[in-house]
């Protein structure tokens, strides 16, 4: 229980709107007021009761010092702020010590924002306003003039804690951490060298949720930026994801003039395709009985998903045109972070909105941005410790107007599609208009080779019958359902024919021609002899090894079509 005629507030403030009335109000409910500097000389002119308004060198017995630095930073101010009324120990050590408790401390920062100088950093007041929303069960904390009306409304001087329940002690604590840490990334900014000439936005964290301070930047000279955020906040893999998506969809988009979309995880690709026809085994995954009221970007969405569902398992999604509500109502239901697209319809943007208790992420790209880039190129400049390195964007697509099949081409194109912003060494496998196998990021394109195989084989092998048969018996969430189907198929499930599990998939019946791109030149025959037992029927590759007339010659031996592009799709 508080004592009445001990309570005690510390105000130091550089914004005094409503000090007046505040330490007024105080004073009139039995409060004594330490202060500093201005904020102590406008009070004590102004306030009638003098005697309760007290200079804080008189409770530390030590004089504000270095032209103000150093006012408040001390054990009798601090002790009374961290004390917790409830722990004996810290209630013999403020008795020992004859040390006076807290109940309240107003404080907002120096004007950073509006002056960035050095003497502008705060440390004290940063320092009062942490130590009391640590211990907002004991104190109240007031870091905004806005919070002052409320909190005299709310004040009892007959009940303990002031009169203020927890609920709202505890979002006065929050907005306490939140003011010092948007002022800590001002400063960060400042001492980072982060020019003005930039727009900023704040991320939540960093790649991973240990680097709190991570900031996006929008180039000021530009006339657009690259991208809005309409709801939920971002981290800077969500960025990166959103980034690397979008130039994929984007490009594939221009190039085969059809609707993309992408399933992006840790700057990986999960997912890819178009939205041109759909197989049976995607409808039924996603409940859906026929084609009837789907959209051609709804059935890219459904079959970048259906890729490899049990590595989209939260993903973040990008598409190349305006999400409709057809796509919205399907990426409802399923585990991801966030979504970016060039627009949303309204009813579409009110249904995502909605996900993930109103925290899912919605990213508006700027279609002019995009133009502006790719007229005017683009570039990487990337700070490695310390070592800034550059470099432009300088490849594009291949050209495959050379292939005649209509089906063909697109498979092509989205094989190439899926290698341009992926690590290399980097194998992607087509087939229908979407990504089936991804193979990247391994120290050998064989590894690399094997990978992709094996998410096709498990593709083909998702849509036989019995595999279906068992989906459609599974109850549960989606996502747990995905992760019994894959436990079945590695179980003993596998495309030879095999008496105990009656098993029997033709991939060439059941999915067309599958076609396998590569990033790289094959420097060995070895790639090609793996591809080949996965049924590959077509390889496209950059060319320029010296290997490249044995490789040929290796995929004429097999029945395998090679197209050389002569452009290497490196992407680290």
């Amino acid at each position: 229980m508080y004592i009445i005629d001990k309570m005690r507030a510390i105000i130091s403030v550089s914004d005094k709107t409503g000090v007046l009335e505040l330490a007024n109000f105080l004073l009139e409910n039995g409060f004594t007021i330490y202060s500093t500097g201005g904020t102590y000389s406008k009070i004590f002119e102004a306030v009638e009761k003098k005697e309760n308004v007290l200079k804080i060198s008189e409770l530390t017995k030590f004089p504000e010092i270095l032209n103000g630095r150093v006012k408040t930073l001390h054990p009798h101010v601090y002790a009374g702020l961290l004390a917790d009324t409830s722990c004996k120990d810290h209630t013999r050590d403020m008795e020992t010590h004859n040390l006076p408790y807290f109940d309240l401390v107003v404080c907002n920062l120096y004007p950073f924002k509006q002056e960035n100088s050095i003497e502008n950093i705060d440390i004290g007041g940063v320092s009062l306003i942490r130590a009391g929303s640590k211990n907002f069960s004991n104190i109240v904390v007031l870091s905004n003039p806005d919070q002052y009306a409320h909190f005299m409304e709310s004040f009892d001087d007959k009940e303990s804690l002031l009169g203020i329940d927890i609920e709202t002690r505890s979002h006065l604590a929050m907005k306490g951490f939140q003011h010092t840490s948007d002022y800590d990334n001002c400063i960060y900014r400042y001492v980072g060298g982060l020019s003005e000439n930039y727009h900023h936005l704040k991320l939540k964290y960093g790649m991973n949720p240990q680097q709190e301070t991570a900031s996006v930047e929008f180039d000021k000279s530009r006339e657009h930026k690259a991208f809005n955020l309409l709801n939920g906040t971002m981290g800077a893999i969500n960025v990166l994801d959103m980034l690397h998506g979008w130039l994929t969809v984007m490009e594939l988009d221009n190039e085969l003039d059809l609707p993309a979309a992408i399933s992006m995880k840790h700057t990986s690709l999960a997912g890819l395709a178009v939205g041109n026809g759909i197989s049976k085994y995607t409808l039924n995954y996603f409940g859906i009985t026929g084609e009837e009221g789907l959209t051609p970007l709804s059935r890219a969405y459904m079959k970048s998903r259906i890729g490899d569902p049990l590595s989209s398992f939260g993903d973040f999604i990008v598409l190349s045109r305006e999400c409709d509500v057809e796509t919205a109502t399907l990426i409802k239901r399923e585990v991801c972070d966030g979504i970016a697209a060039p627009g949303y319809s309204p009813e579409a943007l009110e249904l995502l909105k909605g996900k993930k208790s109103g925290k899912f992420i919605i990213v508006k790209m700027d279609m002019d941005y995009y133009r502006d880039i790719c007229e005017n190129g683009w570039g990487e400049n990337k700070e490695i410790y310390g070592v800034r390195v550059c470099q432009r964007n300088n490849s594009k697509l291949p050209d495959f107007s050379s292939v005649r099949d209509t089906d063909l081409r697109i498979d092509y194109t989205v094989a190439n599609a899926a290698l341009r912003y992926a690590q290399s060494n980097n194998i992607s496998i087509a087939v229908g208009g979407q990504i089936v196998g991804m193979g990247c990021g391994q120290q050998n394109r064989v590894g690399c080779v094997k990978l992709a195989g094996e998410k096709a084989l498990n593709w083909e092998t998702r849509q036989t019958e019995k595999c279906m048969e068992y989906w459609n018996k599974l109850e549960g969430k989606r996502q747990d359902k995905v992760n019994k189907l894959y436990e079945y198929i590695d179980g003993g499930m596998t495309l030879v024919e095999e008496d105990d599990t009656g098993i029997k998939v033709d991939i060439e019946k059941s999915s067309g021609q599958l076609v396998l791109a590569s990033d790289g030149f094959f420097p060995f025959t070895d790639n090609v002899e793996v591809a080949n037992e996965y049924n590959v029927k077509h390889i496209i590759h950059p060319g320029g090894s010296m290997a490249d007339n044995s490789v040929e010659q290796k995929c004429s031996e097999y029945g395998i079509t090679m197209f050389t592009t002569g452009v290497r799709m490196f992407y680290h």
